[in-house]
């Protein structure tokens, strides 16, 4: 999906008005300032759904590391003990 593309000038010119017409048609709105990206402005939906994704990538490495037995088992005493050493 293609991002709604806004030079800062019209966003000075028109106002938020700019912002919210481009995320009425797209999820997304690049603010572009000498021809470069300055600024994304996303929907509500769209950032939510970005964290989502985020953490759904983070949750799916966590599990691969646990079943490829890349990961230590601890208990809460040694994690304290180990807190308390480098405190």
């Amino acid at each position: 999906m293609m991002d709604a593309i806004i030079p800062i000038q019209e966003i000075k010119r028109r106002g938020l008005t700019a912002v919210d017409d481009g995320l009425r048609r797209h999820a997304a709105v690049t603010v572009v300032r000498n021809n470069r990206a300055a600024y994304v402005v996303l929907t509500p939906e769209t950032y939510e759904a970005l964290l989502q994704d985020a953490d759904d990538a983070r949750l799916a490495q966590s599990l691969a590391d646990w079943q490829a037995r890349r990961c230590k088992t601890t208990s809460v005493d040694e994690l304290m003990a180990e807190a308390s050493a480098h405190g």
